[in-house]
């Protein structure tokens, strides 16, 4: 997060957003995963009129940083203040399908919509992040497991006296110096 070197009227003001805005609404609906979410419509209708109330804008571009070697696009969601004051926020925009415009579009709405989501502190339900979430197969519930007769208890192993000493090993030769002295690598 990065801001400008005074927020003091922005947070004023966007504590006083924030104690109107009343939520996202899940209007929205994801048919494979029979579920329904907030889009960044919803997200935007939330803030629209508090952020208005209160000196508040907000302003969304899409423009790739550097991370090391690598560049990645992100989405920088910074809210201003009439003030002239701001605070921004990056968000990663991921696709699975790389050069793929729709793949990059979608991926780009549903970063803006969680990123000012974030920022601004709208509470939405994440209903539709199931392409984010990996699954793993649940074993069966233990209701619908074949039943089998009673169940084996293990039986404790019986110990045997012991008759002889324990066999050593032969000890190994010492190391050769190096040049760590005479730790053995």
């Amino acid at each position: 997060m990065s801001q400008s070197e005074s927020i003091a009227n922005l947070a004023k003001a966007l504590s006083a957003a924030q104690s109107q805005i009343k939520g996202a609404l899940k209007d929205s609906q994801n048919p494979f995963f029979k579920s329904h979410y907030a889009d960044l419509a919803s997200v935007v209708d939330a803030i629209r009129e508090p952020f208005a109330k209160n000196g508040l804008s907000y302003t969304q571009p899409s423009r790739a940083i550097q991370i090391g070697e690598a560049w990645t696009w992100v989405v920088a969601t910074r809210i201003m203040h009439i003030s002239g004051e701001w605070i921004e926020g990056v968000y990663p925009i991921i696709t699975v399908k790389p050069n793929d415009p729709q793949a990059f579009g979608s991926a780009n709405t549903y970063a803006r919509r969680y990123s000012l989501s974030s920022v601004a502190g709208v509470a939405q339900v994440d209903d539709d992040a199931e392409s984010a979430t990996v699954r793993h197969p649940h074993p069966a519930p233990l209701s619908a497991r074949p039943q089998t007769s009673q169940p084996q208890r293990p039986q404790p192993a019986k110990l045997q006296p012991q008759t002889s000493q324990p066999q050593m090993s032969q000890p190994q030769a010492k190391p050769q110096n190096n040049q760590y002295g005479d730790i053995p690598f």
